[in-house]
């Protein structure tokens, strides 16, 4: 009996090549070259945290230290203007004062857009952030 191919919905997946993109373990990509001429590329750190569990667990340490830190800094560059939280919410059109308290208490998930939205409603620029003085 011959072997079936893997069917995903849109005809078989036939590979032509995969190639790592990097050198061993500083691979920053996979990359992907289908039968079809598609070619896909895949993060290699998103394939580890997948696939190793203390990896994982590492990239979401880190980030949650991350996460706090930059709260920590947005919170001290908030006091040092002598800003309050409801202040600083009046000036930013999606976040409210619970929000920007739990960007400072490096809850949540705040990305880019948001964070540049604070920074704005307190006057200052990413040079002003880098600024303050890491807790390490």
């Amino acid at each position: 009996m011959a072997k079936q191919k893997p069917d995903f919905g849109h005809g078989y997946l036939e590979i032509k090549s995969v190639m790592f993109i990097g050198l061993g373990e500083l691979s920053k990509a996979v990359e992907i070259r289908f039968m079809n001429g598609d070619v896909r590329t895949i993060d290699a750190v998103a394939i580890r945290k997948q696939t190793d569990p203390s990896f994982r667990e590492r990239c979401e340490k880190m980030a949650q230290e991350q996460a706090k830190e930059i709260g920590r800094r947005i919170h001290v560059i908030r006091i040092r203007k002598k800003l309050t939280l409801d202040k600083v919410a009046g000036k930013c059109s999606s976040l409210d004062a619970n929000d920007i308290a739990r960007l400072e208490l490096g809850e949540g998930t705040f990305g880019m857009k948001l964070l540049s939205e604070v920074m704005a409603a307190m006057g200052c620029e990413f040079a002003d952030f880098a600024k303050v003085a890491s807790k390490k």
